[in-house]
């Protein structure tokens, strides 16, 4: 959708949200009927004191506009697409399925989940791109319409605009929002109509307490003369001030704050501050969220870093599959829908080495911040946001390595039609070497993951002596190999027996509870699948928790769960069929044993010229927690289930007993990840 100033402020325009392939329809199986189509007219009803006018902005429709629409006696969430003829203007047509109903309910942009409850559901994002001086960038602002006919759809926006004037010379990199009260900026928001009020919105969970305008790496340029203008979309209510937290393109930052006099920002209106001149007051810590919040950052040398610590890893919804869940008797992809964050502190759990990691706090913004050791010092931490009483909400790994991973990736084509060539790390997620380390290989191992959750177990140095991590005051801790019935906050390492905990293992304890091992739960408890998480009698296991549902033709996507850093995920089941071509293969025809690497310390495989090294590390044992196979073999994970209706996963396996390169294990064991692009 585009907005075009009167010539009296500006003339810019922005296209509306295009719709991603993956919010596209899925194509029609063969057995399924073409559904009638309806033609629905929709026009944008702006007010001249608000939004639209001389001092507002037009909204006009684009090509590749799509809306949600459902009905009073139809709740089910319709993508109507627009008439291509009418872009450009500030009314349209739009087709898709037909249905009949008393009232009809809108909104821009679509999105698969619009409807719960019978009410309409929105994001607002965390970030919001810049569109230009004196707009909004396109789909950030969402617009609703109710109506009796299907013909005459008036829309409006149902959120208002803070908009900041700058002054200077300086390039502008962001501009974060946030409301001195706390209040919720960002997040999913609930829209409904009622005949007194009209269209309200209110934050459906936590929310995020500040919002992030992005302008990009190239920035927006201050011309010294009249103040270019900023846009920031936030959902209508009472404040009690902002301050702006203002950053450029060389690293300098400003901070304003407003006053905290009551600030009412009602829909459809915009709230403009008078012009700051922008002066950097002092150095602007890295914001490694800045292309993406994820579960790990890499960190590439000594500094003073923050980032997000309100969003659940790349904050991603991952929707279900209908048919998927229909057609299976083990798993499911019910999908996976990501909360805000609300931490109160912020804390490091353990570090590779002491003084590994400094100072670690929580900004009001909800942003972690910490330093490094200078001179920089490469390993690995966790930290951790906690709740008032210290619970942990979730953590984070930083990996720190001045390797450049992305100038030493892997690529090679794939041997199946459609899915062309991958790009894949050089090293495990989390390692330090991607080559042969001689006698103490350790570094070249990388974390190990149990499968579907986000957080890493350091390796084993052998199969008895687990890497040491340290606290912040540089203390060694605890490694306790004693499985417990209950789960265990204290720093350290520690066994949660699943056998014993039973129902008590879910996805949300193994979030709290980051440095416990869960051991399989067997099926003799009554749960329906022997895995790390319980499975209630009659469930079924979750297939889609990094993000694939179907293991033989699901290359999926990345979820919240999934450990990788930004631009990364775990790797699908194919990236190894370049290797070995099927999983009967005993040994891939590409592998040599390299001539610098013990015979017990991993392969060197040559692909399409490249020498790609794959340390034995082995794996954790599911059952026990114990180190299998150290020096012998490795256990990679695949984001992939291993087969339909298997209680394990997909996996790059070598080891004495499977001998196969394309073979599986038990999610409850513990194992490396090799990421790769996204």
């Amino acid at each position: 959708m585009r907005r075009f100033y009167l010539v009296a402020i500006l003339l810019a325009s922005v296209g509306c949200e295009r719709i991603e392939p993956d919010e596209a329809q899925s194509p029609l199986r063969p057995s399924e009927e073409i559904p009638a189509l309806m033609k629905v007219h929709a026009r944008v009803d702006e007010t001249r004191t608000s939004l639209g006018g001389p001092r507002g902005t037009e909204v006009r429709w684009s090509a590749g506009d799509a809306i949600a629409l459902w009905g009073e006696d139809s709740p089910a969430c319709r993508r109507y697409a627009i008439d291509d003829r009418f872009a450009g203007g500030t009314s349209a047509d739009f087709t898709g399925e037909a249905f009949e109903s008393a009232v009809y309910y809108a909104c821009y942009p679509y999105r698969p989940d619009a409807v719960a409850e019978g009410a309409g559901v929105t994001t607002l994002p965390a970030v919001q791109p810049f569109g230009g001086s004196g707009t909004f960038a396109a789909g950030i602002s969402p617009m609703t319409a109710r109506s009796t006919r299907a013909d005459d759809l008036r829309f409006t926006s149902v959120c208002g605009v803070v908009r900041l004037q700058l002054t200077g010379t300086a390039t502008i990199r962001s501009i974060r929002l946030t409301a001195l009260d706390g209040a919720p900026l960002a997040g999913r928001m609930r829209f409904e109509w009622t005949a007194a009020g009209g269209w309200t919105i209110r934050s459906v969970d936590a929310g995020h307490p500040s919002i992030l305008l992005d302008c990009g790496a190239g920035g927006a340029a201050l011309s010294g003369g009249d103040p270019v203008v900023f846009c920031l979309v936030v959902p209508p209510g009472s404040y009690r001030g902002w301050r702006f937290t203002i950053t450029d393109t060389e690293g300098g930052q400003m901070v304003r704050e407003t006053s905290q006099a009551e600030v009412v920002l009602a829909a459809n209106h915009i709230k403009t501050y008078n012009p700051i001149a922008y002066a950097a007051t002092e150095p602007a810590p890295v914001a490694l969220d800045a292309s993406a919040t994820a579960n790990c950052y890499v960190v590439a040398r000594a500094g003073r870093y923050e980032f997000d610590a309100t969003t659940m890893g790349n904050g991603a919804v991952t929707p279900p599959d209908a048919a998927y869940t229909a057609g299976s008797t083990c798993g499911k992809a019910d999908g996976i829908v990501p909360e805000a964050l609300r931490p109160v502190t912020a804390k490091l759990l353990w570090q590779t080495a002491p003084n590994l990691i400094g100072e670690v706090s929580l900004g009001e913004e909800g942003r972690i911040r910490f330093t490094t050791a200078d001179p920089f010092v490469e390993g690995n931490a966790v930290v951790a946001a906690c709740d008032a009483d210290g619970a942990i909400l979730w953590s984070w790994h930083l990996w720190l390595t001045s390797a450049d991973l992305e100038g030493a990736l892997h690529r090679y084509a794939l041997p199946y039609e459609g899915l062309g060539a991958a790009a894949v790390m050089d090293r495990n997620l989390g390692a330090l070497a991607a080559a042969w380390q001689g006698s103490d290989n350790v570094s070249s191992y990388g974390m190990f993951y149990q499968w579907g959750r986000k957080d890493p177990f350091v390796p084993f140095r052998s199969s008895q002596e687990r890497m040491a991590v340290y606290d912040a005051a540089g203390a060694e801790l605890a490694d306790d190999t004693a499985a417990s019935a209950a789960f265990d906050a204290a720093p350290g390492w520690h066994l949660a027996d699943g056998e014993r905990l039973g129902a008590a293992a879910t996805m949300e304890a193994a979030v709290r509870y980051p440095m416990n091992f869960i051991t399989e739960i067997p099926e003799s408890t009554g749960a329906s699948y022997p895995n790390w998480y319980y499975v209630a009698a009659g469930d079924r296991l979750k297939d889609d928790l990094w993000g694939c549902t179907d293991a033989l033709s699901d290359v999926g996507a990345k979820s919240i769960y999934d450990p990788c850093p930004p631009g990364y995920r775990v790797s699908h089941r194919f990236v190894w069929t370049a290797f070995a071509p099927t999983a009967d293969a005993p040994f891939s025809q590409w592998y040599k044993q390299g001539t610098n690497v013990s015979a017990n310390d991993g392969l060197v495989f040559t692909v399409e010229g490249q020498e790609i090294y794959y340390p034995a590390a082995g794996m954790l044992f599911g059952t026990t927690g114990a180190a299998r196979f150290t020096k012998n073999g490795w256990y990679v994970w695949s984001a992939s289930p291993y087969a339909p209706d298997s209680p394990k996963a997909g996996a790059f396996v070598l080891e004495t007993i499977q001998k196969k390169l394309l073979g599986s294990a038990a999610r409850s064991c513990g194992a490396q990840v090799r990421c790769m692009k996204e």
